[in-house]
C-alpha cells in the first residue's frame, strides 16, 4: 500500500522521512490541527513476521514508559491498522546529530560539544530514573536542531532493567559494534546494566569531539576485539585543542569494566 497521503487516526502522512532495516519514518500532518508527527511504519513483507510484530510493539510500550521528556522523542500512540502496525512520535525539525559531524562541521570544537553532551546526559539520565536502558546510543540516534537543542531517538532495543532487563543473556551481542560496550558484545560473561549506555555515550563524545570514532575495523569482529582489549587513543594526541580533563572523562566512560565508569549521568553532569 502506497503510504503517501494515507491518513493515521488524523495524521496525513507526507513524505518519507527516514528508513531503517525493517521500515521507514514518514512525517505526517494532523487534518485539522496545525501539528505535525513521525510515523514510524513496519514494511509490509514484515508485518506478518510474528517476532518483529513483537519486537515493534515491545518498542513502543518500553518507549511509553518514558513520559515526555524535553530531550527525548515522545511518543504519541500505537496502532494496529489494516494489517500495518505504526507508531506516532513527536516530530522535532532536525538532523542527525552523525549527518552535523559527518557532512556539515566535522569535528564539533569541544566549548559546543559538551552543552550538547550535558542534553544527552540528561535524556540518557531521564531513561535510567524510569529504568530504561537504551543500548542504542549513537550519533545517528541523537537529533539536533539548529539552536543546537538535542532530542534521542529510537528506543527500538532498549530495555526494562526492572522489567525485561533479565532477557539480556550473557553471550548475545546487541547494538552498534562502533559504539557497543564490551559486556554487550557477548563475551564479556556478564550482563548489562544502566552503565553499558555510558561507555555508548564516551564513544559517541569521541566521535563528536574527532569525527571519527574511537576505534575503526572493516569487520564487526575486529570492532568487538577493539572494545574488549584496546583503549582508545587520548583525544588529546587527534586535537591538542581538547583540554585534557575532557580527555578524561571520555576514557573512563569508555572503561572496560562498568565499576570504573561514572555510576551515575547526572552525577557525571555536574
Amino acid at each position: 500500500m502506497r503510504m503517501i497521503g494515507k491518513t493515521i487516526t488524523g495524521y496525513k502522512i507526507l513524505k518519507r522521512i527516514g528508513k531503517g532495516g525493517m521500515g521507514s519514518v514518514y512525517l505526517a500532518k494532523h487534518t485539522t490541527l496545525d501539528k505535525h508527527a513521525a510515523i514510524k511504519v513496519i514494511d509490509k513483507k514484515y508485518s506478518s513476521d510474528p517476532e518483529i510484530k513483537k519486537r515493534f510493539k515491545r518498542e513502543a510500550v518500553l518507549h511509553s514508559k518514558l513520559g515526555r521528556h524535553n530531550k527525548i522523542i515522545e511518543l504519541y500512540n500505537y496502532i494496529h491498522e489494516d494489517d500495518y502496525y505504526y507508531i506516532l512520535m513527536e516530530y522535532f525539525e532536525s538532523v542527525e546529530l552523525a549527518t552535523v559531524i559527518g557532512k556539515q562541521t566535522g569535528p564539533i570544537p569541544h566549548n559546543r560539544a559538551v552543552p550538547i553532551f550535558k542534553q544527552i546526559l540528561d535524556g540518557i539520565g531521564h531513561g535510567h530514573s524510569r529504568s530504561i536502558i537504551h543500548r542504542d546510543i549513537k550519533p545517528s540516534n541523537i537529533l539536533l536542531n539548529k539552536d543546537d537543542e538535542i532530542k534521542i531517538a529510537d528506543f527500538g532495543i532498549a530495555i526494562d532493567s526492572k522489567g525485561d532487563g533479565r532477557l539480556t543473556q550473557i553471550g548475545h551481542s546487541v547494538g552498534t559494534p562502533v559504539y557497543m560496550s564490551p559486556e554487550q558484545t557477548g563475551r564479556m560473561n556478564r550482563s548489562m546494566d544502566y552503565r553499558t549506555d555510558f561507555y555508548s555515550m564516551g564513544a559517541c563524545l569521541y566521535q563528536i569531539l574527532t569525527r571519527q570514532p574511537p576505534f575503526l575495523g572493516d569487520e564487526n569482529m575486529e570492532l568487538v576485539n577493539c572494545h574488549i582489549t584496546r583503549k582508545p587513543e587520548p583525544l588529546e594526541s587527534i586535537d591538542s585543542d581538547i583540554p585534557g580533563s575532557l580527555s578524561r572523562i571520555v576514557l573512563r566512560l569508555m572503561s572496560k569494566t562498568p565499576e570504573d565508569r561514572y555510576q551515575s549521568a547526572f552525577g557525571l553532569k555536574e
